[in-house]
C-alpha cells in the first residue's frame, strides 16, 4: 500500500474560452479539494482514469520500474488518500512475451528506450487500454484472462506516428465504449488524434485542433536573461464523454473541449494560476499536467514532478509535502463544461 497525504488549501480560478479565442466569463473557483500524494517507488503519476459507475480514479505512471503497474487512488472521509498497487502487470500472462517483442523493435537500440512508458489509461468493462509512449503502443490488459498483450493496430502504417522522437509518442488515451472507439493522442511534433475502431482494430480517422494562444514560456525561476522558448503545441492526456473530448493541453495551462462531430473546440478552461505555476521549480517553461479525469462535478489533474522538488511554501499546509512527490489536484467542474 503506498502513502498519499491530503494538503493544502488555495484557490483555483477558471476561464472558459472560445474557440476564437475570446474570454468569456465562467464560475470562478474556489477549490479546497487540492489533494497532495507521494509515494516511493512509483511517485511520477502520468495518467488517470475515473470509471463513473464505481466512482473508482485509476493512475499509471511513467516511473522505469520491473514491476510496471496500475493504481487505484482511494480518498477517505476525512481526505486522507491512500494508493494502492491494484494490478502488478509482470503478473499477468503474456507480460513476459510483450517484453520480447517490446525489445526486438528498432527503437530498441536507442539510448533512451524503455519498455513501458505509460502515459495515459482507460477502461471498457474488464478491459483496461494503456498508452505506452516511446514505443507507440496501445497495451491492453484483460482483466478476466489476467492477460496482456499487444493491442493489433498498424500504427508504423502512419508516418508521422514516428516523428518528433521517442518521447513525443502516445501521451493520452479515452475510448468511447459504446461506440467502440478508441482515442490515441500523439502528444507533440506534431502532435494529433487517433481514432482506432476497436471492432477491426483499424485506425479510421485522424485529426488536431486549434491551438491555444496561451502557450507562454514561462516557469518558476526561469532565467529571465534567456530568450523565451516556443513551446510545442501538445496533448498531455485525453478523456470521452458523451460526444466530447475533453484535452490536457499542458503547456497552456488548459483543459480543452472537442466537439468530435465538428471536431471543433468548444471551449476551454484555464487552471494555470500563479500559485499551480510555481508548485514545482524546473527551471524550465515547460508543464508538468500530465493526467485529467473528469466526474459530473469535479475535474481531476495529476501533475507529473519529473523528479523536481515540490515548493512546501505554495501549499500553505502544516504537513509539508516530501521533495519528490507528485500532486493530484481537483477542481470544482463550471456548469455546461
Amino acid at each position: 500500500m503506498l502513502n498519499l497525504t491530503l494538503i493544502a488549501f488555495f484557490a483555483l480560478h477558471a476561464v472558459a474560452q472560445t474557440d476564437r479565442g475570446t474570454l468569456t466569463s465562467a464560475s470562478v473557483t474556489k477549490t479546497k479539494n487540492i489533494s497532495f500524494m507521494f509515494h516511493e517507488e512509483a511517485h511520477e503519476l502520468s495518467g488517470l482514469f475515473l470509471e463513473n459507475k464505481s466512482k473508482e480514479l485509476y493512475a499509471v505512471t511513467d516511473t522505469k520500474t520491473e514491476h510496471p503497474s496500475i493504481y487505484k487512488l482511494i480518498s477517505s472521509t476525512t481526505g486522507t488518500m491512500m494508493s494502492g498497487q491494484f494490478i502488478d502487470l509482470s503478473t499477468f500472462g503474456g507480460f513476459s512475451e510483450y517484453i520480447e517483442q517490446a525489445n526486438a523493435l528498432p527503437v530498441a537500440t536507442e539510448k533512451k528506450f524503455q519498455v513501458f512508458d505509460f502515459e495515459g489509461i482507460t477502461k471498457c468493462g474488464p478491459i483496461i487500454y494503456l498508452a505506452n509512449e516511446r514505443i507507440r503502443q496501445i497495451v491492453e490488459v484483460n482483466l478476466e484472462t489476467k492477460s496482456i498483450r499487444r493491442l493489433p493496430v498498424d500504427f508504423n502504417a502512419l508516418p508521422l506516428v514516428a516523428e518528433g522522437g521517442l518521447n513525443a509518442g502516445f501521451e493520452g488515451i479515452a475510448a468511447d465504449c459504446e461506440s467502440g472507439l478508441l482515442y490515441v493522442a500523439k502528444e507533440r511534433a506534431p502532435r494529433q488524434i487517433f481514432v482506432v475502431n476497436l471492432k477491426t482494430n483499424h485506425i479510421q480517422d485522424q485529426f488536431t485542433i486549434t491551438s491555444s494562444e496561451n502557450y507562454i514560456a514561462e516557469a518558476a525561476g526561469y532565467n529571465a536573461s534567456k530568450p523565451k522558448l516556443e513551446l510545442n503545441d501538445d496533448f498531455a492526456d485525453i478523456t470521452f464523454e458523451n460526444g466530447f473530448l475533453y484535452v490536457l493541453e499542458r503547456n497552456a495551462y488548459e483543459i480543452t473541449k472537442v466537439d468530435l462531430k465538428s471536431k471543433t473546440v468548444v471551449g476551454r478552461l484555464s487552471f494555470g494560476s500563479p500559485k499551480v505555476r510555481t508548485l514545482y521549480v524546473t527551471n524550465e517553461p515547460f508543464g508538468l499536467a500530465e493526467g485529467l479525469a473528469l466526474s459530473k462535478n469535479k475535474i481531476f489533474i495529476a501533475l507529473d514532478n519529473n523528479e523536481t522538488e515540490v515548493q512546501p511554501s505554495q501549499m500553505g499546509s502544516a504537513n509539508p509535502p516530501k521533495k519528490n512527490s507528485s500532486l493530484l489536484l481537483t477542481l470544482r467542474r463550471p456548469k455546461g463544461f
